[in-house]
């Protein structure tokens, strides 16, 4: 059944700023309660919500899936509204920015701990950040990552991603044949 169907009923919920006063404590009873009856009303539910960053959009449906909690644009010219990327990606993509910027700042390669803690952000997000960093290869990791001998990590001097070279064999072990010989002079 899609959305827009005249069988289903939608309704949008709007989230605003968490600093902004509420009449019920966040996460009450009377709220749980106002929000069950709410959607026990509808098929699919908007959630907009506006945070310090960026608004989002997501849902919350009775049939299907779930949208994922997507970022809104806003076009300054036309003053239209789009769906932009995915929070989650927009969100890895500022700790990936905050964990370079906080690298650059240091002399010397760091463990993983104290770049945690000078991040701002969820650990869960910074740690996917600084993993992808290492796996494009803007990052770079030394030690063995065990106690004595830490991982440590540094911003990588190399612009290309690090991969294993497997060398060829410059000696063939297959045999030439007579026509190679004939073209060689062999």
């Amino acid at each position: 059944m899609s959305i827009f169907s005249p069988r289903s009923s939608l309704m949008i919920a709007c989230t605003l700023d968490p600093r902004m006063p509420t009449q019920a404590p966040t996460g009450s009873t009377s709220e749980s309660l106002e929000r069950t009856a709410i959607f026990a009303a509808v098929d699919t539910a908007l959630i907009l919500k506006r945070g310090d960053k960026y608004r989002t959009l997501s849902s919350i449906q009775r049939y299907g899936e779930d949208l994922e909690e997507v970022t809104l644009t806003l076009d300054p010219e036309t003053r239209e509204v789009s769906a932009g990327a995915p929070r989650r990606e927009v969100d890895e993509a500022e700790a990936e920015r905050l964990i370079l910027e906080y690298l650059r700042g240091q002399g010397e390669p760091v463990e993983e701990r104290p770049i945690l803690g000078a991040v701002e952000g969820k650990n869960a997000v910074k740690v996917r950040a600084l993993r992808h960093l290492l796996e494009t290869g803007r990052v770079a990791r030394t030690g063995a990552g065990r106690r004595g001998d830490p991982y440590r990590y540094a911003v990588s001097t190399t612009l290309l991603p690090v991969y294993s070279r497997v060398v060829e064999n410059e000696n063939p072990k297959t045999p030439v044949s007579t026509d190679d010989e004939r073209e060689l002079g062999i």
